[in-house]
């Protein structure tokens, strides 16, 4: 693709139905870039998404989903099933 007398190269992933483009300025760069986006689609297929939630985050939402029919225990912090 030339844009503004320069040369650019576009390139394309297909990630799960959906395209994804970026632009480079070399072909290599290019390449480059759609191997290793290949790559992460790839590993988060396999291993699942990466998140950064804190371990707080991930207590304080499970509490908030599965504390229905529960009860803190006095004094523990911890929660019974009644």
């Amino acid at each position: 693709m030339v844009h503004n007398g320069k040369t650019s190269y576009r390139i394309f992933v297909n990630n799960a139905g959906k395209r994804e483009s970026e632009t480079f300025s070399t072909s290599r760069l290019a390449i480059d870039w759609a191997e290793k986006r290949q790559r992460e689609i790839e590993r988060s297929e396999v291993y699942g998404e990466k998140t950064s939630l804190l371990i707080s985050q991930v207590i304080t939402d499970y509490q908030s989903r599965f504390s229905a029919g529960m009860k803190k225990v006095a004094g523990s912090g911890l929660l019974c099933v009644l």
